[in-house]
């Protein structure tokens, strides 16, 4: 929506209206339609425009002049002349409103030719209107016939009705008397029902009782059968647990044997070893003694050997003193 409004100071009246400041607001929605307001008021363009005639303010007064309106005075073009004096003559408010009423009278010149239309088909269809008229005359004859008929009738009813309703009454004074008898009985047995539902509800609290202590019978049979269930299956689990164990303590027979077969073979290997061992032993210790012999005797010889070199070395020296 856009919308544009325009303030006037109307102190010395110039506009005909009681208002000192008169506001005029144009709207224009995006679906083309406008919407004008007269101090925030909603009106017609036409009551903006009658309100601003012989005013000199309005869309194509000179008033407010534009610099092409100019020139097309001086240069009078379309009687832009004319206009001007005719405006500022006063005139220019006659000739619109001259102008609408012009067209007001043509609008009724084709308002009038409407009805001399209208007034053609009205003429056509009075002839059908006459039948139907004609037509409604006989329908309140016969209706008329149909409602004295029909109150001989109803009087011819009503007698009927009347004997019918003696008939019916004694009927139903007989079915009293037979209903009074039955609602006698029909008390007397009620009595025996109060009697037998008290009797019944007596019956029922026992029943009840003796219902829960059956029903807590059989739960505690529900609850030794689940126990005895379990126990059961922990005897079963027990059973194939003994079963897994013999045949445990079976594998670990076998297990020793094998252990005490492997055991008696491992001490004889470990007997001709140490044995073997003490045999090594005694090569040892033997090359062991030599080894010590033979390192006294190099030994000694190294001794005996440096000895020598020192007496040939002495020698040679007291030889070349």
């Amino acid at each position: 929506m856009a919308e544009v409004s325009l303030t006037i100071n109307n102190t010395k009246n110039i506009l005909p209206t009681e208002y000192s400041q008169v506001t005029i607001t144009r709207r224009l929605y995006r679906s083309g339609e406008s919407e004008y307001l007269l101090n925030g008021v909603a009106c017609r363009l036409k009551d903006i425009t009658n309100l601003f005639l012989d005013t000199g303010v309005a869309s194509n007064s000179y008033a407010i002049i534009e610099l092409g309106m100019v020139d097309d005075i001086l240069n009078d073009r379309d009687n832009s002349r004319r206009m001007l004096f005719e405006e500022a003559a006063g005139i220019s408010k006659f000739k619109k409103r001259k102008k609408e009423t012009l067209k007001k009278l043509e609008d009724t010149d084709a308002d009038l030719e409407r009805v001399e239309d209208l007034l053609f088909e009205i003429e056509k269809n009075m002839k059908s209107l006459e039948k139907q008229a004609r037509q409604t005359e006989q329908y309140y004859k016969i209706k008329e016939d149909y409602k004295e008929k029909s109150i001989q009738l109803a009087k011819v009813v009503v007698n009927k009705q009347k004997e019918t309703f003696a008939t019916v009454q004694k009927q139903v004074e007989t079915e009293s008397d037979r209903k009074t008898k039955l609602t006698t009985g029909l008390a007397e047995k009620e009595a025996l029902i109060e009697k037998s539902k008290a009797e019944l509800l007596l019956k029922e609290k026992t029943l009840s009782s003796r219902q829960k202590g059956i029903n807590d019978f059989v739960a505690k049979i529900r609850q030794y059968e689940s126990e005895k269930q379990i126990k059961n299956e922990r005897l079963r689990s027990l059973n194939d647990r003994v079963n897994n164990l013999k045949e445990q303590i079976d594998q670990d027979k076998k297990s020793n044997e094998r252990a005490r077969f492997s055991i008696q073979s491992l001490e004889t290997e470990r007997d001709a070893a140490h044995l073997a061992l003490k045999e090594i032993s005694d090569k040892v210790d033997l090359l062991k003694s030599e080894y010590e012999t033979q390192k006294q005797q190099r030994i000694h010889c190294k001794v005996n050997r440096m000895r020598c070199v020192k007496c040939i070395a002495l020698s040679k020296k007291s030889l070349f003193n």
